[in-house]
């Protein structure tokens, strides 16, 4: 499967841009995986058994080890880990038709408070915990630090209110 989706559109080298990541992607994975596909490589990863708080935990630890590095290379503050920090709970019923693993939000009302991550806790067979899946890590730093969250508390902490609510990252 792609990274980037060639969804037949020409216009600005969209289509030539998303065959060439694809490419140098799939070189990368090759090289550094010895696999084929960025499914397989991501396969290949460590993954933890979860403990007593169950998957919540492991993506509440995957949280942790990220905003620390994030803390440790200058790109968030101590400040900000603690007054605006990510929570993980459970998918609510409402979002689960519409989401396969996982979705962040936060609220924008100020003073920011934090946002929530919200991850699937069991697969369709039965209320147990789900084993941990693959790309874990990957969909956790997508979404908190230095993702959505990270780019969140920047954008809506910025004096200017009709630039808080656009997504854009050079605010």
């Amino acid at each position: 499967m792609p990274i980037m989706k060639n969804k037949d559109n020409a216009s600005c080298g969209a289509a030539k841009y998303s065959n060439r990541i694809n490419s140098i992607a799939h070189d990368l994975f090759a090289r550094y995986f010895h696999t084929k596909t960025w499914e397989e490589s991501v396969e290949t990863l460590p993954r933890p058994v979860p403990g007593p708080g169950g998957l919540k935990q492991v993506y509440a630890k995957a949280i942790a080890d990220l905003s620390d590095h994030c803390r440790k290379i200058g790109i968030v503050s101590d400040e900000l880990i603690k007054t605006c920090p990510v929570t993980v709970r459970s998918i609510p019923d409402y979002l689960k038709p519409v989401r396969t693993n996982a979705a962040y939000s936060i609220s924008p009302a100020l003073p920011l408070k934090g946002g929530t991550f919200f991850v699937m806790e069991s697969d369709e067979s039965g209320p147990e915990p789900g084993p941990v899946p693959a790309d874990y890590r990957l969909l956790t730093a997508h979404a908190t630090f230095p993702g959505h969250h990270l780019l969140d508390t920047r954008r809506l902490g910025l004096s200017r209110p009709v630039r808080r609510h656009i997504e854009f990252l050079s605010f």
